[in-house]
């Protein structure tokens, strides 16, 4: 079993790497709201791996916290680990000082990140309301019936032609 001291290092190292893909996720978040106001699909499909790469080292990164928790609650005599917060708690001052900190930063990150995808959510619904109201439009136009003349978008009957001088 790794001492107390080698626990909340990993631990340090783990929090300061999830804070890291959360100012990542964060920075992409910024460029698609860039990129949806430019109208720009383009750099929303370039982000999109990179997008991925985060969320997959994000995911990773908070297994291996919620192990390292429930490994450090055991090594501090409690056998069902609670939150990170509730962990934290348990330590002594000169080892939570720095966690707590990165908790933090951490939590203000991701509520960040949350109103960037909720904006982006919101960008996306208005794009997709005006594509459907403009494609609404053009097939109005279309089908509709002129009021004079051919229509060129509905064909009755052929009609022909003929040359006199034939």
């Amino acid at each position: 079993m790794a001492s107390l001291t080698s626990q909340v290092s990993s631990l340090r190292r783990i929090l300061a790497g999830q804070l890291q893909a959360s100012l990542q996720l964060k920075r992409l978040a910024e460029d698609l709201s860039q990129a949806l106001v430019a109208g720009r699909p383009d750099l929303i499909s370039a982000a999109q791996p990179d997008q991925r790469r985060w969320i997959e080292t994000q995911t990773a990164l908070e297994a291996g916290r919620a192990a390292l928790a429930g490994e450090i609650a055991r090594t501090l005599g409690v056998p069902t680990p609670g939150t990170l917060l509730e962990v934290l708690r348990l330590l002594p001052p000169v080892e939570r000082r720095d966690l707590v900190t990165l908790r933090r930063r951490l939590l203000a990150a991701q509520r960040e990140l949350v109103q960037l995808s909720e904006q982006n959510q919101l960008l996306l619904e208005t794009a997709l309301d005006i594509t459907q109201v403009h494609l609404q439009a053009i097939t109005t136009a279309v089908l509709k019936p002129a009021p004079y003349g051919a229509n060129l978008a509905q064909i009755r009957s052929a009609s022909f032609y003929i040359d006199s001088r034939a």
